[in-house]
């Protein structure tokens, strides 16, 4: 290929990137051009008028003559149009792509640009615009021109261009076409090499750098790129483990940590809070936790120093409030007052300044006071029955006593009816008493009848047809079974014997031999007895082996270089086989003296105190040195270095401090020697921490939330600059209500709380450290018992009431229902007894039966009842009633009232 085609093949390489043909398979090659700018001719039209203009011109000899030939030729190209073609060099047929009247020159060469590949060849005919007949003139397939400054191609930074050149007998016409830039198509890549960035500024990694577009690649021929985000690299300091230094009085903390590489060191203040989680007392040690809490991603979030305090005997701590404890039938009680949960002393005040000997404590146990028998168990036709009584003093203590058996009260298990199957037989209904063993007919137990009376003789099996479920085979047998048409899980099953032609056979495909394996011919196998066959219908029996296949051998391809040698370094060749790829020779191949591998070190600016230096490149094999990528310049160890300059200097802004952490006035550092400055010209040196300002201390200010009697309220000392929290408490509501005998808490959080009761009120109540109420259990306390007891709390340094509602507990009574027959009317009987200590009358009634409650006044008014007492009501009473009978039920003590008990009974 001359240069000029060398040329146009490569624009149209670029131009096909864009808008590929099929088969089109040009290589464009990269090198520069030397382009000059294609000046494009007139057209027909503007020839056409010039010739007219003109006239006729006489051709005469010499440079003048020439000159008046040029023109004539011009005035004659005038004359004719030109209609662009393509030929095909396999059949010949000519295919118009168009004319310069139809469409501009660009257009038409574009038309031209995408026409042509491999195969083609451009032509141009040209037609006399004053022939009436249109015939071409017979110089028809002038070939392209070969002139290399018309043509060049375009690149990612600048455009290029084609041109398209005839020779016709009277004269040459031309087509321009301008190609668009290609982005594809790098020719000035540069490459540098890596600059590692300091702590904080940017390097960059090593690549080509196109000078055209200003993009980055791994590879000399500008196929990889390299993002820009990728390209620059960004210095990072290089800092140790994070360290964490606590202040002498454990008010303050900070964690630091310092660059290896600048030795800047970064300070991260903290909070520090204070708790002392375990109290010293008289058993124990307590211990004190300072805690410091750190904002910051790069630190601990937060950081604890304990600090332990020594057993003080004179701290009772856990002091904890127990009430008087009456002793019980079985179990001795003990007399009010404080124990301590560490020592075990008891005490008469909170403040176990008087101690209660433990003798003294005690109380002794009562002994049993028994109500009369109730039956819990009724006796069976086989079992004992049970009855029991309670003591009067305690509930749970229970005596119980055994009941003779009654013959005629049977436990009875239904046995329900199944139908017999094949095989089992079946039963009809029936019924045993789990006592006796008995069996019955009916559920009332009035049929007795024989064992095994109710059975189902079995069916017996109604058999299909035999059925072959498993063929038999060469060398196994095979099966037939049949099924029962009453239960298809019941069948049987018969042995066939074996086949001798019936061959379970597996194919083994054919495989090609290889390089180093042999292959195969396809044969079968039988499962069975092992034989051997060529064919599935088993006529042929081959002997085992017969259908290897000998492996073929090597074909290797020519050698090729996969590691170019070095300097230093030895390269490699390989070459594979053409057969299997997989397979690969390798051989060495030795150095080469010229082939350095070059690390580039970029240019750095001096420092105040650190010399810089010019770039340079080092061989990584044989250590010489270069000025340039190229190592066709040699230079001497350390020629490059840059004297340094003097500081640089950063300016640390002022910061104002806080409650807890201190703050700075303005400063400045030095970059390069870390030393510290006044003014931003470096003239005033100062030591390192002298800018720190000290912290303010907190602001502490109290807000109260009132409590209600509904809502619980709190008490907030905090710091009213920066909202740290000193104290915080909550206040207990102003009204509780409690039932004798029962506890609350009186306060939800009663750490920092202590209680007080009055000394009149000590008796029915008692308060515990842990904010817990107990109101004692003494029906002889109900009849002067205050309604309103105030107990003081003091939280916080403050004093408040709790205004506490005692309320005396609702009777305890059990009532049981009877059917019964009244007057011949059918009816219900509502038993029950009581023995309310301490109470003075006792108020039932039945919801929503007036009539009844007047008659239950006369009758029922004592708050102790020696027999049994009832209520009958009627079928219709009860009905009327929804079937569920409501009693209320009120004790009173002299003029107290208790709480009124609901019962409803079904």
């Amino acid at each position: 290929m001359n240069i000029r085609k060398k040329w146009i093949a490569m624009v149209l390489a670029f131009t096909m990137a864009v808008s590929p043909l099929p088969g089109a398979a040009v290589r464009a090659e990269n090198t520069e051009p030397a382009g000059e700018e294609v000046v494009e001719l007139e057209t027909a039209e503007e020839a056409e008028a010039d010739a007219e203009s003109l006239g006729e011109v006489e051709v005469q000899e010499g440079e003048t003559a020439e000159e008046e030939l040029d023109a004539a030729v011009e005035v004659r190209a005038a004359r004719y149009s030109y209609t662009w073609f393509y030929v095909s060099t396999v059949n010949g047929t000519d295919v118009e792509i168009g004319t310069e009247g139809e469409a501009g020159k660009e257009e038409l060469g574009k038309r031209l640009v995408e026409k042509y590949y491999e195969g083609k060849t451009i032509v141009c005919k040209s037609k006399d615009l004053n022939d009436e007949n249109g015939e071409f003139l017979a110089n028809a397939y002038p070939s392209v021109s070969d002139k290399e400054d018309e043509t060049f191609p375009a690149n990612c930074a600048e455009e290029g261009k084609i041109t398209f050149v005839v020779d016709f007998n009277f004269g040459e016409h031309k087509l321009g076409v301008t190609l668009p830039k290609d982005p594809n198509v790098h020719t000035e890549l540069v490459y540098e090499a890596k600059e590692n960035g300091k702590c904080e500024e940017l390097g960059h990694v090593a690549g080509y750098t196109c000078q055209g577009c200003g993009k980055h690649f791994e590879d000399e021929e500008a196929k990889t790129e390299i993002a820009e985000s990728s390209w620059v690299t960004k210095g990072i300091h290089s800092w140790n483990e994070i360290l964490y230094a606590w202040a002498d009085n454990k008010k303050s903390c900070i964690a630091f940590h310092t660059c290896s590489k600048c030795s800047k060191v970064e300070v991260i203040e903290s909070v520090v809070t204070t708790e002392t989680t375990d109290l010293a007392t008289c058993k124990s040690e307590g211990k004190t936790t300072y805690v410091a809490k750190f904002t910051s991603d790069l630190c601990e979030k937060q950081v604890t120093c304990e600090v332990t305090l020594p057993i003080d005997p004179k701290v009772h701590t856990k002091l904890e409030y127990e009430a008087l404890v009456d002793a019980t039938c079985e179990e001795s009680g003990h007399a009010a007052g404080y124990t301590c949960q560490g020592c075990g002393k008891h005490f008469k005040d909170i403040d176990a300044k008087i101690e209660i000997a433990e003798d003294s404590w005690i109380i002794s146990a009562k002994g049993h006071d028994w109500k009369e028998w109730e039956v819990t168990k009724s006796p069976t036709c086989k079992e004992k029955g049970e009855r029991i009584r309670e003591c009067r003093r305690d509930a749970d203590h229970i005596e119980r006593e055994e009941l003779p058996v009654n013959p005629k009260k049977h436990k009875l298990d239904v046995t329900v009816a199944k139908d017999a199957t094949c095989t089992e037989a079946g039963n009809s209904l029936y019924y045993t008493c789990q006592e006796c063993g008995k069996y019955f007919l009916d559920a009332d137990a009035k049929t007795e009848i024989k064992e095994n009376s109710w059975v189902i003789p079995a069916k017996g099996h109604d058999w299909t047809e035999w059925e072959v479920v498993k063929q038999p085979t060469c060398n196994a047998k095979g099966e037939i079974v049949r099924t029962c048409k009453r239960d298809a899980s019941h069948e049987e099953r018969k042995e066939l014997v074996e086949n001798p032609k019936a061959h379970k056979l597996t194919v083994t495909l054919a495989k090609d031999a290889t390089c180093t394996e042999a292959g195969n011919i396809e044969y079968y196998t039988c499962q069975e007895c092992g034989k051997y066959f060529s064919d599935p219908g088993t006529e042929n029996e081959i002997a085992e082996n017969s259908w290897i296949i000998p492996a073929k051998g090597h074909d290797w391809t020519e050698w090729e270089v996969t590691k170019t040698p070095t300097c230093t370094k030895k390269g490699e060749r390989i070459r594979t086989c053409k057969r299997d790829a997989s397979h690969v020779e390798k051989e060495e191949l030795p150095e080469d003296p010229k082939a350095h591998t070059l690390v580039s070190t970029a240019a750095k600016a001096p420092t105040c105190t650190e010399n810089g230096n010019s770039a340079y490149y080092t061989c990584q094999e044989c250590g010489k040195h270069f000025s340039d990528p190229g190592a066709e310049n040699e230079i001497a160890k350390e020629s490059w270095i840059i004297k340094a300059t003097g500081h640089k200097l950063t300016k640390t802004a002022a910061k104002a401090a806080t409650c807890t952490a201190a703050g700075n006035s303005e400063y400045y550092t030095c970059k390069e020697c870390g030393k510290y400055y006044a003014d931003a010209n470096g003239k005033k040196e100062i030591k390192k921490d002298s800018w720190v300002i000290k912290a303010k201390g907190h602001q502490i200010r109290e807000k109260e939330i009132k409590p209600t009697a509904s809502k619980e309220g709190s008490l907030v000392r905090s710091c009213e600059a920066c909202g740290y929290v000193q104290e915080q408490y909550t206040l207990p509501r102003t009204a509780l209500k409690l039932i004798m005998g029962k506890s609350k808490k009186i306060i939800s959080k009663a750490e920092g709380c202590t209680f007080a009761v009055p000394k009149s009120a000590k008796k029915y109540l008692a308060v515990a450290k842990t904010g817990k109420i107990t109101a004692a259990k003494k029906p002889e306390l109900y009849k002067g018992v205050k309604k309103i007891v105030p107990v003081k709390v003091k939280v916080g340094g403050k004093d408040y009431t709790v205004k506490v509602k005692l309320e005396i507990p609702a009777p305890n009574i059990k009532i049981i229902k009877d059917p019964v027959v009244i007057g011949g009317r059918r009816g219900y009987r509502y038993t029950f007894q009581y023995d309310l200590a301490g109470a003075t009358k006792i108020r039932v009634r039945i919801k929503g039966m007036a009539s009844a409650n007047g008659e239950l006044d006369r009758y029922i008014s004592k708050a102790k009842s020696d027999k049994l007492s009832y209520v009958n009501l009627t079928s219709e009473q009860v009905n009327n009633l929804k079937n569920k009978v409501t009693f209320q039920i009120t004790a009173y003590y002299g003029k107290r009232v208790s709480k009124t008990r609901k019962i409803p009974v079904r």
